[in-house]
Protein backbone atom coordinates (compact mmCIF):
# COMPACT_ATOMS: atom_id res chain seq x y z
CA UNK A 1 0.00 0.00 0.00
CA UNK A 2 1.00 3.51 -0.61
CA UNK A 3 3.08 5.38 2.14
CA UNK A 4 0.90 8.46 1.79
CA UNK A 5 -2.10 5.84 1.61
CA UNK A 6 -1.25 4.40 4.62
CA UNK A 7 -0.27 7.60 6.90
CA UNK A 8 -3.96 9.27 5.56
CA UNK A 9 -5.78 5.62 6.15
CA UNK A 10 -3.91 6.02 9.89
CA UNK A 11 -5.78 9.46 10.21
CA UNK A 12 -8.84 8.56 8.72
CA UNK A 13 -9.31 5.26 11.43
CA UNK A 14 -8.47 7.42 14.25
CA UNK A 15 -11.20 9.98 13.17
CA UNK A 16 -13.65 6.95 12.75
CA UNK A 17 -13.03 5.65 16.10
CA UNK A 18 -13.17 8.92 18.06
CA UNK A 19 -16.05 9.62 15.90
CA UNK A 20 -18.25 6.57 17.56
CA UNK A 21 -20.31 7.61 20.02
CA UNK A 22 -21.74 4.52 22.22
CA UNK A 23 -25.50 4.62 21.34
CA UNK A 24 -27.69 5.13 24.44
CA UNK A 25 -30.87 2.29 23.95
CA UNK A 26 -32.94 5.32 23.43
CA UNK A 27 -31.01 7.63 21.37
CA UNK A 28 -32.76 9.77 18.47
CA UNK A 29 -32.01 9.10 14.67
CA UNK A 30 -29.02 11.54 14.77
CA UNK A 31 -27.56 12.65 17.66
CA UNK A 32 -24.68 14.89 18.04
CA UNK A 33 -21.45 13.97 18.28
CA UNK A 34 -20.19 14.38 21.79
CA UNK A 35 -18.66 17.74 22.65
CA UNK A 36 -16.24 16.30 24.95
CA UNK A 37 -14.41 14.70 21.78
CA UNK A 38 -14.44 18.34 19.70
CA UNK A 39 -10.43 18.34 20.96
CA UNK A 40 -9.80 15.21 19.23
CA UNK A 41 -11.97 16.10 16.23
CA UNK A 42 -9.60 19.40 15.89
CA UNK A 43 -6.51 17.62 16.15
CA UNK A 44 -7.27 15.04 13.87
CA UNK A 45 -8.57 17.72 11.47
CA UNK A 46 -5.70 19.84 11.19
CA UNK A 47 -3.80 16.49 10.23
CA UNK A 48 -5.69 15.81 7.46
CA UNK A 49 -6.21 19.45 6.62
CA UNK A 50 -2.02 19.75 6.52
CA UNK A 51 -2.04 16.29 4.47
CA UNK A 52 -4.50 17.15 1.92
CA UNK A 53 -1.93 20.89 1.29
CA UNK A 54 0.67 18.94 1.55
CA UNK A 55 -0.95 16.48 -1.36
CA UNK A 56 -2.14 19.76 -3.30
CA UNK A 57 1.55 20.97 -3.41
CA UNK A 58 2.78 17.98 -4.47
CA UNK A 59 0.17 17.49 -7.38
CA UNK A 60 1.76 21.07 -8.22
CA UNK A 61 5.30 18.82 -9.36
CA UNK A 62 3.70 16.97 -11.43
CA UNK A 63 3.09 16.86 -15.15
CA UNK A 64 -0.39 17.26 -15.44
CA UNK A 65 -2.87 18.42 -18.63
CA UNK A 66 -4.40 21.94 -17.53
CA UNK A 67 -8.16 20.05 -17.76
CA UNK A 68 -6.84 17.34 -15.31
CA UNK A 69 -4.90 19.56 -12.88
CA UNK A 70 -8.88 21.49 -12.61
CA UNK A 71 -10.24 18.54 -11.64
CA UNK A 72 -7.68 17.55 -9.36
CA UNK A 73 -7.81 20.63 -7.70
CA UNK A 74 -12.00 20.67 -7.59
CA UNK A 75 -11.75 17.46 -6.12
CA UNK A 76 -9.31 18.60 -3.24
CA UNK A 77 -10.78 22.02 -3.24
CA UNK A 78 -14.44 19.73 -2.21
CA UNK A 79 -12.15 17.40 0.24
CA UNK A 80 -10.80 20.51 1.90
CA UNK A 81 -14.30 22.22 2.34
CA UNK A 82 -15.91 19.72 3.64
CA UNK A 83 -13.66 19.54 6.10
CA UNK A 84 -13.24 23.32 6.92
CA UNK A 85 -16.67 23.22 7.61
CA UNK A 86 -16.85 20.52 9.73
CA UNK A 87 -13.56 22.31 11.78
CA UNK A 88 -15.20 25.50 12.42
CA UNK A 89 -19.01 23.95 13.99
CA UNK A 90 -16.94 21.75 16.18
CA UNK A 91 -14.85 24.98 17.24
CA UNK A 92 -18.04 27.30 17.80
CA UNK A 93 -19.36 24.38 19.78
CA UNK A 94 -21.85 23.19 17.14
CA UNK A 95 -21.02 19.98 17.26
CA UNK A 96 -22.36 18.29 13.84
CA UNK A 97 -24.18 14.94 13.99
CA UNK A 98 -22.32 11.83 14.81
CA UNK A 99 -22.97 9.93 11.58
CA UNK A 100 -21.85 12.87 9.80
CA UNK A 101 -18.38 13.09 11.57
CA UNK A 102 -18.43 9.54 11.40
CA UNK A 103 -18.81 10.20 6.93
CA UNK A 104 -15.47 12.04 7.01
CA UNK A 105 -13.14 9.11 6.75
CA UNK A 106 -15.47 7.20 3.63
CA UNK A 107 -15.13 10.60 1.98
CA UNK A 108 -12.22 11.35 2.22
CA UNK A 109 -11.03 7.76 0.78
CA UNK A 110 -13.62 8.54 -2.20
CA UNK A 111 -12.10 11.71 -3.11
CA UNK A 112 -8.50 10.04 -2.80
CA UNK A 113 -9.26 7.33 -5.17
CA UNK A 114 -11.04 10.01 -7.70
CA UNK A 115 -7.55 12.05 -7.35
CA UNK A 116 -5.29 8.69 -8.43
CA UNK A 117 -7.89 7.51 -10.94
CA UNK A 118 -8.27 10.59 -12.29
CA UNK A 119 -4.43 11.08 -12.79
CA UNK A 120 -3.51 7.75 -13.72
CA UNK A 121 -0.86 4.75 -12.75
CA UNK A 122 1.80 6.30 -13.32
CA UNK A 123 1.23 9.87 -11.81
CA UNK A 124 0.15 8.43 -8.82
CA UNK A 125 2.89 6.16 -7.98
CA UNK A 126 5.23 9.94 -8.97
CA UNK A 127 2.85 11.72 -6.43
CA UNK A 128 3.88 8.62 -3.87
CA UNK A 129 7.41 8.91 -4.67
CA UNK A 130 7.73 12.44 -4.00
CA UNK A 131 5.50 12.69 -0.84
CA UNK A 132 7.42 9.71 0.76
CA UNK A 133 11.11 11.64 -0.16
CA UNK A 134 13.08 13.89 1.79
CA UNK A 135 11.47 16.84 0.52
CA UNK A 136 7.97 15.27 1.05
CA UNK A 137 9.00 15.23 4.73
CA UNK A 138 10.69 18.45 5.38
CA UNK A 139 7.77 20.36 3.64
CA UNK A 140 5.35 18.20 5.93
CA UNK A 141 7.50 18.69 9.38
CA UNK A 142 7.44 22.31 8.46
CA UNK A 143 3.80 22.76 7.45
CA UNK A 144 3.14 21.71 11.33
CA UNK A 145 6.15 24.04 12.61
CA UNK A 146 4.13 26.70 10.67
CA UNK A 147 0.53 25.43 12.13
CA UNK A 148 1.72 25.43 15.68
CA UNK A 149 3.07 28.87 15.40
CA UNK A 150 -0.20 30.16 14.02
CA UNK A 151 -2.05 28.57 16.90
CA UNK A 152 0.27 30.46 19.71
CA UNK A 153 -1.15 34.05 18.90
CA UNK A 154 2.04 35.15 18.83
CA UNK A 155 2.54 39.19 19.21
CA UNK A 156 2.84 40.90 15.58
CA UNK A 157 6.73 41.63 15.97
CA UNK A 158 7.41 37.99 17.38
CA UNK A 159 5.81 36.61 14.40
CA UNK A 160 7.43 39.12 12.02
CA UNK A 161 11.08 37.57 13.79
CA UNK A 162 10.13 34.05 12.94
CA UNK A 163 8.59 34.16 9.46
CA UNK A 164 11.76 34.98 7.65
CA UNK A 165 13.12 32.16 9.76
CA UNK A 166 10.61 29.45 8.58
CA UNK A 167 10.97 30.63 4.73
CA UNK A 168 14.43 30.52 4.40
CA UNK A 169 13.85 26.72 5.60
CA UNK A 170 11.26 26.17 3.54
CA UNK A 171 13.66 27.12 0.08
CA UNK A 172 16.52 25.15 1.44
CA UNK A 173 13.50 22.33 1.73
CA UNK A 174 12.91 22.80 -1.52
CA UNK A 175 16.91 21.30 -2.79
CA UNK A 176 16.55 18.27 -1.02
CA UNK A 177 15.88 14.99 -3.39
CA UNK A 178 12.29 14.53 -4.32
CA UNK A 179 12.49 11.13 -5.53
CA UNK A 180 13.94 7.82 -3.88
CA UNK A 181 17.58 8.18 -3.45
CA UNK A 182 19.90 5.15 -2.20
CA UNK A 183 23.40 4.89 -0.30
CA UNK A 184 25.55 7.93 0.16
CA UNK A 185 23.18 10.61 -2.01
CA UNK A 186 20.40 9.99 0.54
CA UNK A 187 22.50 10.17 4.05
CA UNK A 188 23.92 13.35 2.15
CA UNK A 189 20.63 14.66 1.83
CA UNK A 190 19.36 13.82 5.41
CA UNK A 191 22.18 15.36 6.56
CA UNK A 192 21.28 18.29 4.73
CA UNK A 193 17.76 18.52 5.92
CA UNK A 194 18.61 17.31 9.87
CA UNK A 195 21.15 20.77 9.75
CA UNK A 196 18.69 23.07 8.09
CA UNK A 197 16.21 21.99 11.18
CA UNK A 198 18.61 22.59 13.36
CA UNK A 199 19.65 26.22 12.02
CA UNK A 200 16.02 26.97 12.06
CA UNK A 201 15.27 25.56 15.67
CA UNK A 202 18.21 27.13 17.15
CA UNK A 203 17.01 30.85 15.20
CA UNK A 204 13.57 30.28 16.32
CA UNK A 205 14.88 29.58 20.17
CA UNK A 206 16.50 32.93 20.34
CA UNK A 207 13.12 34.41 19.06
CA UNK A 208 10.74 32.93 21.33
CA UNK A 209 10.53 32.28 25.41
CA UNK A 210 10.72 29.47 26.98
CA UNK A 211 7.36 29.14 27.69
CA UNK A 212 6.40 29.50 23.96
CA UNK A 213 8.55 26.56 22.89
CA UNK A 214 7.36 24.63 25.02
CA UNK A 215 3.93 25.07 24.28
CA UNK A 216 4.85 24.34 20.28
CA UNK A 217 6.02 20.85 21.52
CA UNK A 218 7.54 18.49 19.57
CA UNK A 219 6.53 20.23 16.43
CA UNK A 220 9.93 22.48 17.96
CA UNK A 221 11.58 20.24 19.82
CA UNK A 222 12.49 17.74 16.76
CA UNK A 223 13.80 20.06 14.59
CA UNK A 224 16.81 19.62 16.63
CA UNK A 225 16.72 15.65 16.68
CA UNK A 226 13.63 14.27 14.18
CA UNK A 227 14.14 10.70 13.79
CA UNK A 228 13.48 9.85 10.13
CA UNK A 229 10.46 9.29 8.71
CA UNK A 230 11.63 8.02 5.16
CA UNK A 231 14.19 5.58 4.26
CA UNK A 232 16.96 4.44 1.53
CA UNK A 233 14.94 3.62 -1.38
CA UNK A 234 15.09 -0.49 -1.50
CA UNK A 235 17.98 -0.49 -3.79
CA UNK A 236 20.61 0.63 -1.41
Amino acid sequence: MKTWIVLFAIGLAIFAAAAAPAAPATAPDDPPAPAALAPTYLSIGKELRLRLAMIRRTLDDLSLDPACRRQANQILDSASGELERLMRDVQAGRMPAAKTIVAIPQNLRDARDRLLTLIGPRQSELLEEKLRSLRGEARSQLGLLRQALAELNLPREVRRACDPIIREAESAVEKLPDMDVDGNRYAAARQTMNDLFVKAHDELAKVLTAAEQLQLGPHFSELAAKPPATQPSPGS
